[in-house]
């Protein structure tokens, strides 16, 4: 059942993209199994990787790190690399192999699995000022955090057999309930739990403990939504229920403040105030136009570094040694320096447009959704 791949030594699906999140969810409830949820995991892991390079370039348009709208983005980063280490955690509990650097996208892309299929995901620093229709913030980042939209239906027969999941957040609940079900026995050595909040799967309270964590961070629970925002009580802050939210308030420039008096949340608290900002042009399927020697040679740093830093990954969760994780974390610290410097190249020259890292995926084999992403991505480009 689901979508099946070229069988490994070991007799099971590797784990490799699936077509779509929404090819997955078409499969009826008492046939998904184990290779089912092996390839959603998967499906999870290139959603929640997809994210971080549009954050990134947004963050490190902001020139100074002090600020808190930069505090304010890097914190949600740092969440989506969580969610995508348990991901890969779970993944290799239940036997599979994380595969990371073929889940890259080329970006301007459509979000992998068909989730939010109908726009284009791109790079692009922040607008000088908040409340731009234009803003990377609006058109970009809330949209792939919005909570109440969407996200992957799986059509209906009417026979009762298949369901529609309208979020993120309930394709992980599907999951979970797929999880739960089966309740397979977690193994795999090759985890990691030492990083940014990771945690081992070895028991299913564990596995139920990660996809709640993933969904209560921003996934989408469908409670959440912008629908119920005047129903939250007065200690419950949407802004630290959901991305969406804190996205809102950078996009707004203004905090979400309780208004006691009407009982609802709103959005008209404390000033965010936008930082200065680089203005790095939207980049373009081709990359940077142009390129002098010098500024190709620099892209080609950065891009070279990225690759690094997802080899080093996938390589983290087949060896599942720590010392492998922290030479990834090593890279991408690099990365963000060589960003710094590349971004720093370009507005010495003054040159007409600037641009941050193009984050190109590594050479190599394609996974079908990278390579069904990036083809429609470039035909609205």
């Amino acid at each position: 059942m689901g979508v099946r791949r070229a069988l490994g030594k070991d007799g099971y699906a590797m784990a490799m993209l699936v077509e779509t999140i929404s090819a997955q969810l078409t499969v009826p409830e008492d046939d998904r199994d184990i290779a089912w949820l092996r390839e959603s995991l998967q499906a999870a892991i290139a959603v929640e990787l997809a994210t971080i390079p549009p954050y990134l370039y947004g963050m490190w348009s902001i020139k100074d790190k002090s600020q808190e709208v930069y505090r304010h983005i890097h914190a949600i980063v740092m969440q989506e690399m969580l969610h995508m280490g348990l991901a890969c955690n779970l993944l290799s509990a239940v036997g599979g192999h994380p595969e990371i650097s073929a889940a890259a996208l080329h970006y301007p892309a459509k979000l992998p699995g068909g989730v939010r299929e109908n726009f284009p995901v791109y790079l692009e620093g922040l607008a000088a000022a908040p409340n731009k229709p234009g803003d990377v913030v609006k058109k970009v980042y809330m949209e792939i955090e919005m909570p109440e939209h969407p996200v992957a239906f799986a059509p209906t027969d009417g026979s009762g057999g298949r369901e529609t999941f309208p979020t993120i957040g309930a394709f992980y609940q599907a999951v979970k309930k797929c999880i739960n079900k089966l309740s397979p026995q977690f193994g795999g050595t090759q985890q990691a739990a030492r990083a940014i909040g990771l945690f081992k799967i070895s028991k299913l309270a564990d596995a139920n403990k990660a996809i709640d964590l993933i969904i209560d961070q921003g996934e989408g629970r469908p409670e959440t939504g912008p629908g119920t925002l005047e129903e939250l009580p007065a200690d419950r802050s949407p802004a630290k229920v959901a991305h969406y939210y804190r996205f809102k308030e950078i996009w707004t420039g203004h905090h979400l403040k309780y208004n006691s008096a009407q009982g609802k949340w709103k959005f008209d608290g404390p000033v965010m105030k936008r930082p200065a900002v680089y203005p790095l042009a939207k980049m373009g399927a081709s990359g940077v136009p142009s390129p002098s020697a010098e500024l190709k040679k620099r892209l080609k740093e950065c891009n070279d570094t990225y690759h690094l830093v997802l080899s080093d990954l996938e390589t983290a969760w087949k060896t599942g040694r720590e010392d492998d994780l922290d030479q990834a974390v090593d890279r991408m610290r690099n990365l963000e320096d060589g960003a710094a410097e590349l971004i720093k190249y370009q507005v010495g020259r003054n040159l007409p447009k600037i641009y941050g890292p193009e984050f190109t995926p590594p050479p190599g084999p394609r996974t079908d959704t990278r390579e069904k992403a990036d083809r429609s991505a470039a035909l609205t480009d």
